[in-house]
């Protein structure tokens, strides 16, 4: 079996758009998936932050951010530090977001 992270929208009237892959690996599984809408100082785009895991040993967390649609706004970062709780992407009063 494998696992990949997708996305997909769901719209105002409960319809669901098609899935985005975000990965497509066939012998990486990704897992602990974690997304959080973000909203930089001065810019309206929809767009949010993702984390997920590649389940090797060690783990190896990614983070992206991405458009309305999935499209990867920037390359997929790869954190120096180890955070304990892939799949909560908290959200500040400000905006900002952070990986814990």
């Amino acid at each position: 079996m494998n696992q990949d992270i997708g996305f997909a929208t769901i719209a105002a009237g409960l319809t669901s758009g098609g899935v985005v892959w975000l990965t497509t690996t066939a012998t990486i599984n990704e897992a602990d998936l974690g997304i959080e809408r973000w909203s930089p100082a001065g810019d309206v785009t929809e767009q949010y932050v993702t984390g997920w895991a590649e389940t090797s040993s060690p783990y190896v967390y990614k983070l992206a951010r991405v458009d309305a649609t999935g499209k990867f706004l920037e390359s997929l970062v790869v954190p120096n530090a180890i955070f304990p709780s892939p799949n909560r992407v908290p959200r500040f009063p400000t905006g900002s977001v952070m990986a814990t």
